[in-house]
């Protein structure tokens, strides 16, 4: 397998940046000099000179393109995209309200497409990319208490076989479980 070039994997967009995995993920790259595009509802509290830190609602797409277009202007453009926003939930099938469902419905699954949506033409133009999309064993192999959770979790690994299929000559795309 041929090392991939660090130059074209310089410049991270990262979601769900200001909690969890995301949050780790930004830390740990911004420490090794990478250029992190860090974004969430809640500003991610990052301080390097490599940092763009900005609050951006995964379900709203013209937020997703303003910030990869800032994020564009402060770097020159970005090489990796990582979907970690998301909710959890932990109740039965029984329990859930449709209301909730479609709420963790909008920020997982929705949130993930509407990024991968506004970065492939970046991508495209750059002829690379990468997508890595943060989804569970939970959406591989359904568990008690998640109906919402589990039933994003899967959609987000559909969609992650659909997009590496379509993109696959400028774009590597992987599901993170």
């Amino acid at each position: 397998m041929a090392k991939i070039d660090r130059e074209k994997i310089k410049t991270w967009f990262i979601t769900g940046a200001s909690s969890g995995i995301g949050y780790e993920l930004s830390r740990q790259l911004l420490s090794r000099g990478y250029n992190v595009i860090a974004v969430s509802r809640r500003i991610p509290d990052f301080k390097e000179e490599n940092a763009l830190c900005l609050s951006v609602d995964v379900t709203k797409p013209d937020n997703i393109k303003e910030a990869i277009q800032k994020g564009i202007e402060k770097f020159g453009k970005i090489d990796v995209l990582s979907n970690n926003a998301g909710i959890s939930s932990n109740v039965t099938c029984e329990e859930e309200t449709l209301e909730h469902m479609k709420n963790v419905m909008e920020v997982n699954f929705f949130g993930t497409f509407n990024t991968i949506n506004a970065i492939l033409p970046h991508f495209r133009k750059n002829k690379n990319g990468t997508i890595i999309n943060n989804t569970s064993q939970s959406g591989i192999t359904p568990r008690i208490y998640g109906s919402a959770y589990c039933s994003s979790k899967h959609a987000i690994e559909g969609l992650t076989g659909v997009c590496w299929l379509e993109t696959y000559k400028f774009c590597r795309v992987m599901a993170f479980e």
